[in-house]
C-alpha cells in the first residue's frame, strides 16, 4: 500500500520575525531520529497570517510528512504505531477546506446543549402527559388502536418501536451524506427547531379526547429528539478533534518532539474528559430545571385530574422555554467546519451510497468498530429499553404524580452528575481508558434489569413500590459511566472523518434496539398475561452477551484498522488531484484569540 502524503499547516504560539532558513530555525527530526515519519524539509516555507496586524503576527509553519506504511513492519514500538495512525484519519481524505479550531465559547455551549437531548421534557412530562390521557380516555386502560385492543403498556411499546422505525429510515439516509461539505449544524438545527415546536404543542393539550394529538405530538416531538441526540454526537468527534491542545499535539509528533504513544493518550483522554463534563454540567441543568418544576408543580397542586393536566400543561411550557435558552447558545457558536469532498465525476445523490459500501466491502478490516457495533445494540438494548418498561411501572406506581416524577429527575441527576464527576475526577488521578470506563458502566446497567426481573416473581422487590424508583434513580451514581464513555469509546473505534455516517449507522443500531425491544417486550407481556417484569429478563440476557462482546474489543487495533481503510478509500476513490491538492492545502485555522 502506498504511503499517503499528510500536509500539517500550524500556528506558532510565540511571536518571532519570519524565518529566513526554517529548516535550522525548526528543530526537525530525521529518519534516525524518528523512523516513523520521513520529513521533507525542502517543502517547509513560513508565512505570516493574512488577518494578523503588523505588530501580533503569527508564523505558520507548513510540514510535508510522509506518514507511516501501516502494512509494513515498522521500528518504532506498537504503541507509537497507533498514534500515527490516529493522525493519520485526521488527513488522509480530502476535505473542503480548513480546519476551525475550537473555542472555548463553542466548547461550553456544546456541554450547555447536552441538556438537550438528555432533558428535554418530551421523553418525561411529555410522556406522562400522554399516558394520563389515554388513562382518562380509556379508564380500564385498554386502549382501542390500529384496528385492535391493546393493554395501554403494550400500545405505549408499540409507539416507541414505530418511532425508532422511522428513525431507522433517517439516519440511514442522511448518515450516508452528512460527512460530505460543511451542511452538518443545519440538521442539528432543523431538528431541534422541530423539537422546540412539538413540546409547546403539548400545552394546548387539554382534554382526554385529544388523545390522538397528544400522541401524533409525541411521536414527531420524540423523532426530532433522537435525531438530535444522534447528530449531537457525532459533532463531539470534530470539537476533540480540533481542540488547540489536540492539534498542539500533532504538531509536536510530526516535528518528532513527541511520541505518538503520548498523543493517542491525549486524545483518548481528551475524549473523555468532554463527555464527563457535558455529563456533569447537563445533570446540572437538568437539577435547576427540575427543581423549578418541582416548585411549580407543588404550588398548582394535583387533587383533580384537570388540576393535573393544567400541572402538565404548566411544565411542559417551562421546561420547553428552558430548552430553548439553554441550546440556542450553541448554534451561534458552532463553527460550520469542512467534510469530506465529493469524489471527482460522482454526482452528490451517488456519493452517500457509494461511501456506505466502501465501508461495507471493508468490514473485515473494520472488525473491531463491527465487534463494538454488536456489543452497543446488544447494551444500549438494555439500557434503552430499561427506561421505557420501568418508565411505565413508575406511572402506575406513582399514579402519574407530577410532583413525584420530577422528585425522581432531582434525584437521578443529583446521582448521575455525581457518578460523572466522580468517574472525571478518577480518570484524571489516575488516566484509565477509556474502555475501562465503558466496561463498567456496561456491567452497572445489568444490575437494575436483573432486579426488575425478579419482580416478576415476587411483589417484595421489582419496582412494585415507591422506594424502588428512589433506589433506581439513585443507582445512576453506577450507571453514569455507560452514559458518559459509550459515545467516547465509538469515537476510538470509528474513522474520523465518517464520524457522521458511522454514529449514524449506531445511532440506526441503537435506535433498532429500541425498535425490537419494544415490540419485543410488548410481545412478552402480552403471552405472560400483562406481567410488564416479565422484559427484563429478555433485556438481561441481551445486556450480558453485549457486556462479553464489549470486553474482547480492542481500540488499539481499531484506530491502525480504520488509517487503513482510510488509506484504501482514498487511493480507490479520490483523483491524484484531489489528493495531492488536499496534501497542499490542508490547513488549521485558527484566530488569535484562540492562542493559548
Amino acid at each position: 500500500m502506498q504511503s499517503i502524503i499528510v500536509n500539517i499547516t500550524y500556528l506558532r504560539e510565540k511571536r518571532r520575525p519570519t524565518l529566513n532558513h526554517p529548516t535550522e530555525s525548526h528543530n526537525m527530526s530525521t529518519d534516525q531520529d524518528h523512523p516513523d515519519i520521513a520529513v521533507h524539509p525542502e517543502v517547509v516555507r513560513a508565512t505570516s497570517a493574512p488577518e494578523a496586524k503588523e505588530d501580533d503576527k503569527v508564523d505558520i509553519v507548513e510540514t510535508a510528512v510522509h506518514t507511516v506504511d501501516l502494512d509494513s513492519n515498522l521500528k518504532a514500538k506498537p504503541s507509537d504505531d497507533v498514534g500515527l495512525a490516529l493522525i493519520e484519519q485526521t488527513h488522509v481524505i480530502p476535505t473542503t477546506g480548513a480546519r476551525k479550531v475550537t473555542s472555548k465559547w463553542e466548547y461550553w455551549t456544546y456541554c450547555f446543549f447536552y441538556y438537550m437531548p438528555n432533558g428535554a421534557p418530551i421523553g418525561d412530562n411529555g410522556n406522562s402527559q400522554l399516558q394520563l390521557l389515554i388513562s382518562l380516555e380509556f379508564p380500564d386502560d385498554n386502549v382501542k388502536w390500529g384496528g385492535t385492543t391493546l393493554p395501554m403498556e403494550s400500545m405505549l411499546l408499540d409507539l416507541t418501536g414505530i418511532i425508532f422505525a422511522i428513525q431507522l429510515v433517517s439516519l440511514l439516509f442522511l448518515g450516508a451524506y452528512a460527512d460530505f461539505g460543511n451542511w452538518r449544524p443545519f440538521l442539528l438545527i432543523s431538528f431541534s427547531a422541530v423539537l422546540y415546536i412539538s413540546q409547546f404543542a403539548m400545552v394546548g393539550l387539554a382534554q382526554p379526547g385529544q388523545w390522538l394529538g397528544a400522541q401524533a405530538v409525541f411521536v414527531i416531538g420524540t423523532y426530532a429528539q433522537n435525531m438530535v441526540i444522534a447528530f449531537y454526537a457525532a459533532a463531539f468527534v470534530e470539537i476533540v478533534q480540533d481542540l488547540p491542545q489536540v492539534i498542539n499535539s500533532e504538531e509536536e509528533v510530526l516535528s518528532g518532539a513527541k511520541a505518538a504513544e503520548t498523543h493517542d493518550e491525549l486524545v483518548s483522554y481528551e475524549r473523555s474528559r468532554l463527555n464527563n463534563l457535558l455529563n456533569v454540567l447537563g445533570s446540572c441543568l437538568e437539577i435547576t430545571a427540575s427543581s423549578i418544576a418541582l416548585g411549580i408543580a407543588y404550588a398548582i397542586g394535583s387533587n383533580t385530574d384537570a388540576e393535573l393536566l393544567y400541572q402538565y400543561r404548566c411544565l411542559m411550557g417551562f421546561l420547553s422555554g428552558f430548552t430553548v435558552l439553554v441550546t440556542v447558545p450553541y448554534f451561534i457558536a458552532q463553527k460550520y467546519r469542512p467534510g469530506q469532498q465529493v469524489p471527482d465525476g460522482v454526482p452528490l445523490w451517488k456519493a452517500g451510497p457509494q461511501q456506505v459500501w466502501s465501508a461495507c466491502k471493508s468490514i473485515r478490516q473494520l472488525k473491531q468498530c463491527l465487534l463494538y457495533l454488536i456489543a452497543y445494540f446488544l447494551l444500549q438494548e438494555t439500557y434503552g429499553t430499561y427506561y421505557s418498561v420501568s418508565g411505565i411501572l413508575e406511572n402506575e406506581v406513582v399514579n402519574y404524580s407530577p410532583t413525584l416524577l420530577n422528585a425522581y429527575n432531582i434525584v437521578g441527576s443529583v446521582c448521575g452528575g455525581g457518578g460523572n464527576l466522580f468517574v472525571f475526577l478518577l480518570q484524571k488521578k489516575f488516566r484509565f481508558s477509556t474502555k475501562a470506563g465503558v466496561f463498567y458502566g456496561a456491567v452497572m446497567t445489568l444490575l437494575p434489569n436483573l432486579w426488575g426481573a425478579i419482580g416478576a416473581h415476587t411483589n417484595a422487590i421489582g419496582f412494585h413500590h415507591v422506594w424502588e424508583f428512589w433506589l433506581a434513580q439513585a443507582w445512576n451514581f453506577q450507571m453514569a459511566a455507560w452514559a458518559s464513555y459509550q459515545i467516547a469509546f465509538l469515537a476510538e473505534v470509528s474513522p474520523a472523518p465518517k464520524a457522521y455516517m458511522f454514529f449514524s449507522l449506531f445511532n440506526t443500531v441503537g435506535k433498532t434496539s429500541g425498535f425490537i425491544g419494544p415490540f419485543i417486550s410488548s410481545a412478552i407481556i402480552n403471552r405472560s398475561g400483562g406481567n410488564t417484569n416479565m422484559a427484563f429478563w429478555f433485556l438481561l440476557a441481551m445486556g450480558t452477551v453485549g457486556t462479553i462482546i464489549l470486553w474482547f474489543v480492542d481500540p488499539s487495533q481499531a484506530k491502525i484498522d480504520n488509517a487503513k481503510y482510510l488509506e484504501k478509500e482514498a487511493a480507490e476513490l479520490y483523483s491524484e488531484d484531489q489528493r495531492n491538492a488536499a496534501a497542499a492545502g490542508n490547513m488549521v485555522e485558527m484566530e488569535l484569540a484562540n492562542r493559548h
